[in-house]
């Protein structure tokens, strides 16, 4: 009995879901968007674009290429003027272990000194 009524369950979901789907497509393909307001000023002025005569000229402010060139060597110089630098010698666990004592040493002197 339980199948039946999952399946009868199934096929309205389905039903009920296909006849939504048409029924938005329905109302979007009757949608014109000219006449809405928010497009109204823009569907009247649609002729008023620039003609390619009157498009602005190239500019005249950029660098050559030689000059971008320069600057390119520049930065790859820099950046292979770059030196790792050496790290930390390795310590033994002893100094480890040093190195933590004094760590929470300088840590409770902080705690001690502080007023709250």
């Amino acid at each position: 009995m339980k199948p039946k009524i999952g399946l009868k369950i199934l096929c309205l979901s389905m039903v009920v879901a296909l006849s939504a789907c048409t029924t938005v497509k329905q109302k979007i393909s009757d949608l014109d968007f000219i006449k809405l307001p928010e497009f109204r000023e823009d569907a009247e002025n649609i002729g008023n674009y620039l003609s390619v005569a009157n498009a602005p000229q190239t500019p005249t402010d950029v660098r050559s290429d030689a000059a971008w060139d320069n600057s390119v060597r520049e930065l790859i110089a820099v950046g292979n003027s770059f030196k790792v630098p050496d790290g930390e010698p390795v310590l033994s666990e002893t100094e480890i272990e040093q190195k933590m004592q004094m760590l929470r040493a300088q840590v409770d002197e902080y705690k001690r000194d502080d007023p709250q």
